[in-house]
């Protein structure tokens, strides 16, 4: 079993530092932000890319192939999720 599937296997219940979100919501206020930068912010909190590929990985968005790293797929995870999350 391989460590990311191990992960989504255990519920680890770590809570993401504001720190993050604060980063996440500075980076989609900017006009040029890229989904390569947004990947790189999820994937510095382990629990907060954890919680994403969970829901990637889902039958709610039901994709073709599953979802194994942020930084790789992660215009296929955040795409959908921008969809269903609004900021202000």
């Amino acid at each position: 079993m391989t460590p990311v599937e191990q992960l989504l296997k255990d519920d680890v219940g770590l809570p993401s530092p504001p720190a993050i979100a604060v980063r996440i919501l500075e980076l989609v206020k900017r006009h040029r932000s890229s989904f390569q930068e947004l990947g790189d912010i999820i994937q510095s909190d382990p629990a907060l890319a954890g919680r994403i590929l969970r829901l990637a990985n889902s039958g709610f968005y039901a994709l073709p192939r599953k979802i194994a790293s942020i930084n790789t797929e992660n215009q296929k995870v955040c795409e959908p999720a921008n969809k269903t999350v609004e900021m202000p």
